[in-house]
């Protein structure tokens, strides 16, 4: 297994990546509008799309706790 990087979910995408591309110095490495992965490991996700994903509604998503997710990826699975 994998580790592919921290997804974090973010209430407004444009400016998440402006934080992280000015404080952090990552870069845009794929950019698919609510998702957008960055270098050094580093996954946004916009809140009404992962709500879409995992069936919760936006005021069920407390940011401080349960606001983001580790993504793995294998390619022996069964």
């Amino acid at each position: 297994m994998k580790f592919q990087a921290a997804l974090l979910i973010v209430k407004n995408m444009e400016r998440s990546v402006k934080f992280y591309k000015k404080v952090l110095g990552l870069r845009v490495t794929m950019d698919l509008g609510a998702n957008v992965t960055l270098t050094g490991g580093v996954a946004l996700q916009t809140q009404e799309s992962w709500c879409e994903f995992i069936s919760k509604d936006l005021q069920s998503i407390s940011f401080g706790g349960n606001a983001a997710e580790l993504y793995f990826e294998e390619d022996k699975f069964d």
